[in-house]
């Protein structure tokens, strides 16, 4: 997915779920979920970093640590020992997060490593196995794409 994506849709769905519910809430709380939104892909940063500023397309992603949702379990376990809004604000973001890569991306996400190293992708046709501007190129001619840039833009 790309990250207008990864900002919007949680966002529109927890600010829904806020109002139908009259859960209150602050312009801080929407920051925690938009930075947790995408904080899986700050590998990004570190490959652009480690690379001295260039990116590499072939460069996959969704197999590094910060993909792997068993390293974000404990999250979940903390929410449920301790229950806040915060917290569940950060594991909103992370595993919206996670969902969308396993619907529209071109690998998909592997939800059982270290177990399996089997990649979940759903109605991903024609983005599977595709990267960098080869996926964008299919990606952005998709129904799809259209719906992530007008929910992106429903939120600013």
């Amino acid at each position: 997915m790309i990250i207008l994506s990864h900002l919007s849709y949680p966002t529109l769905l927890f600010i829904l779920f806020a109002n139908t519910f009259n859960v209150s809430y602050s312009f801080a709380d929407i920051l925690v979920l938009l930075f947790f939104s995408i904080l899986p892909d700050l590998d990004f940063v570190y490959h652009i970093i480690k690379n001295r500023g260039s990116y590499d397309f072939s460069y996959r992603h969704h197999q590094w640590v910060s993909h792997w949702p068993i390293v974000y379990t404990p999250l979940l376990a903390a929410l449920y020992f301790y229950p806040s809004q915060a917290l569940l604000l950060v594991c909103i973001g992370i595993y919206s997060h996670f969902l969308l890569d396993t619907f529209m991306s071109g690998d998909g996400i592997m939800w059982l490593y270290p177990f399996s190293s089997k990649f979940y992708n759903f109605f991903g046709n024609g983005t599977r196995h595709k990267h960098g501007p080869e996926w964008f190129k299919v990606y952005s001619k998709k129904n799809i794409y259209k719906i992530d840039l007008l929910s992106f833009f429903t939120i600013i």
